[in-house]
């Protein structure tokens, strides 16, 4: 999570405790209305697990198994 609010407060010029607080209030709001095990997988995926997030990176795999099962797609783990 400290990366992206670095990436929103350096691109908006906000401080980044406000934006501390927008991201956070946004994502709890986001994993409230998705099943449990992809809240699971966001928050490993916030905490920077397995990686940087991108394509080729664990974190990645969890973005895709993520997008997967809440697009109701097959294989989503």
């Amino acid at each position: 999570m400290d990366e992206m609010v670095c990436k929103v407060a350096e691109r908006s010029g906000v401080a980044a405790d406000t934006v501390r607080t927008v991201l956070t209030t946004a994502v709890e709001f986001i994993k409230e209305r998705l099943p449990p095990q992809f809240a699971t997988q966001a928050d490993m995926i916030l905490k920077g697990a397995g990686g940087s997030g991108g394509p080729g990176s664990a974190g990645g795999a969890a973005v895709g198994n993520l997008a997967s099962g809440v697009m109701g797609k097959e294989g989503a783990r």
